[in-house]
């Protein structure tokens, strides 16, 4: 079974994270690097990205003052995570190429932040956009999820926007959670500030989308088969746990409530998965 590395994310040119990007060199004064994947197995091949970890020369002493919120880094083995992805060539030379808090576990799998914005700028409409994703960004199933915030071109619809967002991104790329503002919040070092953007975007009410059954079925068909109808249920499908999983993401986009599987399998018929989001949505308003 081949090792998964840390998915790729197009940051070759990272300027508003380091300044700068590109080959860093070898290990000096008798240190050591490395590459680790995601199960923290040991990368020793050329394209696959991973997160870079340092160790020290014996005797030399070194560790990662964390910042406010954030753990330790570093192991038994002097082995410290710098909190940075690279990637060897295939001369062994590595190469930096975005930080590790930007790539984040959606549901069980990787997501770059990067990747989410650049997708969101390709939208109409779209002038600015930056992502986030924090634990206060929950959905029942996925776990964290990924928040956003849009600035749009002037005169743009906001829906339309949001429409287009809905069939741009799927699955884990998608933002649950999605706010239109006038400008991206930024540090003093006028850096994206990724944890003021989490909370502007999960202190907003989220909007909410009238349940019809035409609408519902529209999803239901999309995920589960065209032949399904508003008296049938998930159970009369060959729905896969991961199929589950993301049609419930997608209602949550669709209509502002949170559901899980056991609320989705619960339902006898669609015609009652409805009946239960109006009790939701009647609930939070």
């Amino acid at each position: 079974m081949p090792r998964r590395g840390v998915p790729r994310a197009e940051c070759d040119h990272d300027f508003e994270t380091t300044g700068w990007s590109g080959e860093l060199g070898t290990p000096r004064f008798g240190g050591d690097v490395r590459l680790v994947d995601i199960d923290g197995s040991v990368i020793d091949v050329a394209g696959m990205p991973g997160e870079i970890q340092l160790r020290s020369a014996e005797g030399w002493a070194r560790r990662v003052i964390p910042l406010p919120g954030q753990a330790i880094r570093g192991d038994n083995d002097g082995w410290v995570a710098m909190g940075d992805i690279g990637e060897y060539d295939e001369d062994g030379r590595l190469w930096f190429r975005c930080r590790s808090s930007e790539v984040v576990n959606v549901g069980g799998e990787k997501v770059s932040l990067r990747n989410v914005e650049a997708s969101l700028q390709e939208i109409p409409g779209v002038r600015e956009a930056a992502a986030a994703a924090a634990a206060a960004v929950a959905h029942p199933i996925l776990g964290s999820a990924v928040a956003a915030l849009v600035v749009t071109m002037e005169r743009a619809d906001e829906q339309q926007v949001r429409d287009a967002i809905s069939r741009h991104l799927r699955g884990a790329d998608r933002p649950y959670r999605v706010l239109f503002d006038y400008e991206i919040p930024l540090t003093e070092n006028g850096k994206v500030s990724r944890s003021e953007i989490a909370r502007l975007v999960t202190a907003a009410p989220h909007p909410m989308t009238p349940v019809t059954e035409e609408a519902l079925m529209e999803l239901v068909r999309s995920t589960f088969g065209e032949t399904l109808s508003i008296n049938d249920s998930i159970t009369d499908s060959d729905a896969s746990s991961l199929a589950l999983i993301m049609f419930c993401a997608d209602l949550g986009w669709r209509f502002g409530v949170l559901l899980d599987a056991f609320d989705a399998l619960s339902a006898s018929t669609f015609a009652d998965l409805a009946a239960t989001i109006r009790a939701r949505q009647a609930v939070v308003l």
